[in-house]
């Protein structure tokens, strides 16, 4: 072989395992950015699985409230019987002799 085809296969051999490198990297970072979307989907999701289970009881709490309001309303409407207290102030007087 001369030396010319052996500097253009030695060329063609360092271009091809150039590219199979960027190739193989773009197609890590691809895998990566891919599970990263899936793992941010399965928060968001888990994160509305919550919420709504939040919501959900508060709904039960909201219905078990409304379904105690004729009893607590006949508990408001009694008045409590108070005492009548005088309105006016109690006061003390102390005398202050002159010295004199």
């Amino acid at each position: 072989m001369s030396e010319t085809s052996l500097s253009r296969r030695n060329t063609a051999i360092l271009l091809a395992s150039t590219a199979a490198s960027i190739g193989g990297a773009i197609t890590i970072y691809a895998i990566w950015r891919w599970r990263m979307r899936q793992q941010a989907a399965h928060d968001v999701a888990h994160h509305l699985r919550d919420a709504n289970s939040i919501l959900q009881a508060c709904y039960e709490k909201i219905r078990e409230i409304e379904s105690q309001l004729p009893e607590i309303g006949v508990v408001l409407n009694e008045k409590p019987s108070r005492e009548k207290r005088g309105r006016g102030r109690r006061r003390t007087s102390s005398r202050v002799k002159d010295d004199v």
